[in-house]
């Protein structure tokens, strides 16, 4: 997994792969991407304060493409697999967060069959950082053909959205 080194330690990965939640693929014996989903939230930031994982819940911690594979719905293919596995285990829900302005991850979730999002706002004040969903019905549901927040850009300065895909 040397060619993945610089997104998490090796200890890390080696952590996930011995519980079961490290998906790769494989293309004439190259590792050319990866997904991990666990059953663990971040122990701190928006995941750990805002969602709660049910016990037919997973979390997405993150998924990658080798750019020479990107465009190719590598990773569409690889979430599609995933779900199916997870599925089959009983889990029926998968969260994650990303940012809006990541197209490339909305529109790779939206190729692998869509998905609920609700904006998330983060805000800094004198060194602290509070998450919040922005409003009960700001959902957008995302089908990887149309954009799912039509307002663009950066929130006010301090503030950031994002998005928790559910």
């Amino acid at each position: 997994l040397q060619v993945f080194a610089h997104h998490y330690t090796r200890a890390q990965f080696r952590r996930w792969i011995e519980r079961g939640w490290v998906w790769v693929f494989e293309h004439d014996t190259k590792l050319i991407a990866y997904r991990v989903v666990t059953r663990e939230l971040p122990r701190v930031g928006a995941p750990h304060d805002l969602l709660k994982l049910e016990p037919t819940d997973v979390w997405a911690v993150n998924m990658y493409t080798l750019p020479e594979y990107q465009g190719l719905r590598v990773q569409a293919a690889l979430i599609t697999h995933v779900l199916a596995e997870n599925r089959a285990l009983g889990y029926r829900r998968e969260l994650s967060m990303g940012r809006f302005d990541n197209e490339s991850s909305r529109r790779t979730i939206g190729l692998s069959g869509g998905r609920e999002m609700q904006e998330v706002l983060r805000t800094r004040l004198l060194g602290f950082t509070r998450y919040r969903f922005i409003e009960a019905g700001a959902r957008h549901y995302y089908d990887g053909h149309a954009s799912p927040d039509d307002r663009g850009g950066a929130n006010a300065a301090g503030q950031d959205s994002g998005s928790a895909c559910v």
